[in-house]
């Protein structure tokens, strides 16, 4: 019984570390954005570490599960309709506008 919750404690110690490099990785990947570089496709299609980047863009939390992101997010967009329009946005809500070709 004992080796099992060793066993145990050694799963989760790993999941936690590799937890942390991903989300270090993650955050070093957002620094090196280009902050010019427009978003495109819908909010609902977006990752929970592709919506923590448009919260930071947005200057909002970037804590919480997707769902809350989302939500923070759609509301920000709700009281700034202008966003719309803004270039680093639009391509979340215009559907026309495709992310050029690698």
């Amino acid at each position: 019984q004992e080796a099992s919750r060793v066993e145990e404690e050694q799963r989760k110690r790993g999941a936690r570390e590799q937890h942390a490099a991903k989300q270090a990785e993650r955050e070093e990947q957002r620094q090196q954005r280009d902050p010019n570089e427009p978003f495109t496709g819908a909010l609902a299609t977006k990752t929970k570490a592709d919506l923590q980047d448009i919260a930071q863009a947005l200057e909002l939390k970037i804590d919480g599960q997707k769902k809350d992101l989302l939500v923070q997010i759609n509301a920000h967009f709700d009281e700034d309709p202008l966003l719309h329009e803004d270039p680093h946005f639009e391509g979340i809500f215009n559907r026309s506008c495709r992310q050029p070709a690698a």
